[in-house]
């Protein structure tokens, strides 16, 4: 699915849907759309069939007003329906401006930046707690200074301490957490 024609499909959905809904960011969705593809593509292993088992991958999108990418990457692989899309930000609609719980293979409510990866990082921890295969990714910075914004806000490339580096630093050990 990760073809460049895929990919432009997938482009073109986030665009149409943000025009129809009169809400999105774009470029937010944008700029992870690829990321977000390949780990549905590729890496996660979930289907709209499987993705609450117990060992299943799961992935923590922590910039949550990127959504769009990962709503246009949902329905591609049937976890959401045409008409769910096309009721985003609608009244009733299943879909926000940033996912929560009862979207179908979303598995955390994101939306402040760089929160995703504290929670990631408790629920991959009570994951290794039980005993249950399976991994957390969490997408974002690896150093305070990384161009990478996928995870966390300006707040990384100028503080050495934020949230999200102190987070990373308390993950230490918790093994079934992937994060970059």
């Amino acid at each position: 699915m990760t073809s460049t024609s895929d990919l432009n499909a997938l482009r073109r959905r986030i665009l149409e849907t943000a025009y129809h809904a009169g809400e999105g960011h774009i470029p937010s969705a944008l700029s992870i759309l690829e990321i977000v593809a390949t780990l549905y593509d590729k890496v996660l292993g979930v289907t709209p069939e499987n993705w609450q088992e117990p060992g299943a991958n799961q992935f923590v999108l922590s910039k949550g007003h990127g959504c769009l990418a990962l709503y246009a990457v949902l329905e591609a692989h049937g976890f959401i329906t045409t008409e769910d899309m096309d009721q985003f930000c609608q009244p009733g609609g299943l879909l926000g401006g940033h996912p929560g719980p009862g979207i179908p293979g979303v598995w955390a409510a994101t939306g402040s930046l760089g929160h995703g990866l504290g929670m990631a990082v408790g629920m991959a921890y009570a994951k290794k707690l039980r005993g249950e295969a399976g991994r957390y990714l969490c997408t974002g910075p690896l150093f305070p200074r990384s161009h990478t914004r996928i995870v966390g806000d300006s707040r990384n490339s100028f503080v050495l301490y934020s949230p999200t580096v102190q987070t990373r630093l308390s993950a230490q050990g918790v093994e079934n957490l992937t994060f970059s």
